[in-house]
């Protein structure tokens, strides 16, 4: 029996046509591969005729707010060092004043789609759930940031008043 069409090849138990992974075991079902039955279009395997319903999500807070490390996380790592890169080099930091505005727009724009094509997910609500969590982290990151900076401008003030002092005291 084992081996057979319409079976499993690990347990032997019985499959229906199409079926993935054996019903009893787990084990992957002989026959096609599972990147043949993908969805075709779609290198995560996720239902193309749900991208519609992807679209109208909305904006993508997550891939605004934190781009280097959205598009990191979401597996598109070659954009995301690129876009990591332009921090780092000079010359390209210039290049980065606008191409990190563009990505983090388009990131919000087209999201929640990016994600759908890439990786895989078993619905629309653990897509949101997922992109919901990269949004608090978003968030969390803004907030350290502008804290970061409004402690810096804090700090520089003060050093700046006290040179301004120090400038008074020896009569210049």
């Amino acid at each position: 029996m084992r081996g057979m069409p319409g079976s499993c090849s690990a347990c032997g138990g019985p499959l229906e046509a199409g079926a993935r992974f054996c019903p009893l075991c787990g084990q992957p079902a002989a026959g096609p591969s599972p990147t043949a039955v993908a969805a075709p279009g779609l290198p995560s395997g996720n239902d193309p005729a749900t991208l519609d319903t992807v679209k109208r999500i909305g904006w993508n807070w997550g891939g605004f707010f934190i781009p280097y490390l959205w598009l990191l996380g979401h597996g598109r790592t070659t954009a995301g060092f690129l876009l990591l890169l332009t921090t780092a080099v000079p010359l390209l930091n210039l290049v980065h004043l606008i191409l990190y505005p563009v990505t983090a727009i388009y990131l919000g724009l087209q999201g929640y789609e990016i994600s759908w094509r890439h990786r895989a997910y078993h619905s629309v609500e653990q897509l949101r759930d997922g992109e919901r969590e990269w949004a608090w982290w978003g968030v969390l990151v803004l907030l350290l940031v502008v804290g970061g900076v409004f402690l810096s401008l804090i700090y520089l003030r003060g050093a700046m008043d006290q040179v301004w002092r120090e400038m008074d005291l020896l009569g210049r």
